[in-house]
């Protein structure tokens, strides 16, 4: 095996050992059992932190209109 030509310098080591904390995607579920990402409203309610952000309505009517206009 061969020798290091150079010192590692310790800005190298901490950047090659700072991917060692990250974790996974934390997926929660909401009063129904729907999945979400954290920090998003949820898709089926549009609630974020227990408020509505979102009208799911609406946004559902939404995307019917453009997947009619694609096909």
């Amino acid at each position: 095996m061969s020798t290091p030509k150079q010192k590692t310098t310790k800005r190298a080591t901490g950047n090659r050992r700072s991917k060692h904390g990250l974790k996974g995607i934390q997926i929660k579920t909401d009063k129904d059992g729907n999945p979400y990402l954290p920090h998003h409203a949820t898709p089926a309610t549009g609630a974020y932190k227990g408020k509505t952000a979102v009208d799911a309505a609406k946004r559902a009517t939404r995307r019917m209109r453009r997947l009619k206009k694609i096909t």
